[in-house]
């Protein structure tokens, strides 16, 4: 009994993966695969009617898938939902072989009474939303994420045989928020800088992109102001040694000199270019400021207390302004000089844009981290 099951799951299996599509009837009959001929063998006759080739496949191949479908149906237990989703599959595509004959007058020549099984369909797939039903209301009462995520499955199915069904969509909800694990993330305490820029960051940067990923699992990231029922793990952040300097000035001096064209020679009746070194000496201003800080990151398992990750990330941000002076010849200059030459000093920014920059950086690592994780 157990190999005739076998066996009709394996024709089932194979009948699901072979599309009726431009190929020969024969060549399908002749591999065995007897539904995708008779598909195959319909799509012909639609277009020539008299096909010989197509009426012959035909007549052998349909009255074997229907024997052989026959044979199986009894050895099946019905209890397995994925095996029910295989026969379903199969079934869905057996009645559209039949409306297909039945809409193609030289196919009913052939077959002039095609079997549907549209009530059985309808049956299989009600067993099957119970049966699913069922199993994930077992694995939701177990209260662990991996049965949590079995229930998300078995109900998931359910609902696409049964999308209209309230007790089953409510049960699907209840499953995909207990399916999916629920990460609290504590807002860090901003000591320094703006704090409406440092939440604004904390929102969009780091919140808003967390939960815009894809992940490896179903999860979903919390602020540890939002109400949650019964989180699984914490990731704490703590911003650490954040410095902002003082903008410090510095000079550079340098000689820098150029071969340059002064004038024309008169050489065998030809103007020969005469050349000459010009000398410049250039000062260049530079102010400078470092801001740098440290995120402290560790992800806690909130039902063990145990710390499952831990990482501490740095970063630096460098504001600077340069300019410069010069005396000599302009034509010694490169073309970098020449810029700095027209520039003017900046005015030092505010500590707070700094800080801004450092805490960007140190969020898109946090980010990625957090994804290499989940």
């Amino acid at each position: 009994m157990n190999g005739q099951k076998t066996s009709i799951l394996l024709l089932i299996i194979c009948s699901l993966f072979v599309l009726a599509a431009c190929g020969s009837p024969l060549k399908s009959y002749n591999q065995g695969k007897y539904l995708t001929a008779s598909e195959e063998a319909v799509n012909v006759l639609r277009k020539k009617p008299d096909n010989a080739q197509a009426r012959d496949v035909l007549a052998k191949a349909y009255p074997k898938v229907l024997e052989e479908a026959h044979a199986g149906a009894d050895s099946l237990s019905f209890e397995d939902i994925d095996e029910n989703n295989l026969v379903i599959d199969f079934l869905e595509r057996w009645n559209k072989l039949v409306d297909n004959i039945n809409n193609c007058p030289a196919a009913l020549e052939i077959i002039p009474h095609p079997e549907s099984y549209t009530k059985e369909l309808g049956e299989l797939k009600n067993y099957t939303v119970r049966l699913a039903y069922n199993q994930g209301l077992e694995a939701l009462e177990k209260h662990n994420l991996q049965d949590a995520r079995l229930a998300l499955g078995y109900l998931t199915t359910a609902h696409k045989y049964a999308p209209e069904n309230a007790a089953v969509k409510d049960a699907l909800e209840e499953a995909r928020y207990a399916a999916t694990l629920r990460v609290v993330i504590n807002r860090p305490n901003f000591m320094f800088g703006s704090r409406l820029d440092a939440e604004y960051l904390f929102d969009r940067q780091l919140m808003d992109e967390l939960n815009h990923r894809s992940y490896r699992q179903p999860v979903k990231f919390f602020r540890n102001s939002d109400m949650v029922r019964h989180p699984q793990q914490e990731i704490f952040f703590d911003f650490e040694n954040f410095t902002v300097g003082h903008a410090v000035p510095s000079t550079h001096v340098e000689t820098v000199s150029q071969r340059v064209v002064v004038g024309h020679n008169l050489v065998d009746g030809e103007l020969v270019p005469v050349y000459d070194e010009v000398v410049a000496v250039v000062t260049v201003y530079r102010l400078e400021m470092i801001a740098e800080g440290v995120l402290h990151l560790r992800i806690t398992d909130l039902e063990t207390h145990r710390w499952l990750s831990q990482r501490d990330f740095r970063r630096t941000a460098v504001w600077f302004s340069e300019w410069a002076t010069y005396t000599g010849d302009a034509r010694a200059l490169t073309s970098t000089y020449l810029s700095l030459v027209g520039m003017q000093p900046l005015p030092a920014p505010a500590g707070d844009i700094l800080y801004d920059d450092v805490i960007r950086q140190l969020y898109r690592d946090a980010v990625q981290y957090i994804g290499s994780i989940y």
